[in-house]
């Protein structure tokens, strides 16, 4: 009080006051944004590489396995993939993209899809151009070509934190059980 007391003593002109004033407003505000935008990713954040990673395409199926420490967990299967697909490195990724591959099916078709994150909680599925979201959980896509009409079906599971040393039979396990994914239990054998 003792000091504003004498600021009003010594008449500081009101233009000072008010440019004060502002500079103070504007400095609050600018630490109070830095602050909370500290707290979301960063659009330039890099991408969060999975700590579970498993892949095989066989004639006829396949499947790729992808686990975050964080909870996110993705399985993609397969139905009427060709033997070989490429993955990550050798073709042209995007900066957030954790994973991407290319896999040839069966009737001539190629389906490239995308799982990124940045997070390792959530992300995004990119199969042929058309996105959707994953939730921290686990997701089980399944791919299938019916004539020439890719179909992408998604199913939210429940499953343990997958690790490296046994998620495919993890996996297995899940599906056997599972009255909707048993068909597909095979292609982890």
């Amino acid at each position: 009080m003792t000091a504003l007391m004498v600021v009003k003593e010594q008449g500081m002109p009101t233009g000072l006051k008010q440019l004060i004033g502002i500079v103070v407003v504007v400095v609050v505000a600018a630490l109070g944004g830095w602050a909370w935008t500290r707290t979301l990713p960063s659009a330039n954040a890099e991408p969060v590489d999975p700590v579970v990673s498993l892949a095989t395409v066989g004639f006829g199926h396949g499947y790729g396995i992808y686990g975050w420490d964080s909870g996110l967990q993705v399985v993609l299967v397969y139905d009427g993939g060709e033997p070989w697909m490429t993955c990550s490195g050798l073709v042209e990724t995007k900066p957030t993209d954790s994973r991407r591959c290319i896999v040839p099916f069966a009737n001539g078709q190629t389906v490239m899809w995308a799982i990124s994150t940045v997070d390792g909680k959530t992300g995004t599925l990119v199969v042929n151009e058309t996105s959707s979201a994953l939730a921290q959980g686990t997701t089980v896509v399944h791919l299938v070509f019916v004539g020439d009409r890719l179909v992408v079906t998604q199913y939210q599971r429940s499953m343990a934190r997958l690790q490296q040393r046994d998620a495919r039979e993890t996996v297995e396990e899940l599906f056997a059980h599972d009255p909707e994914l048993a068909p597909w239990a095979v292609v982890f054998r």
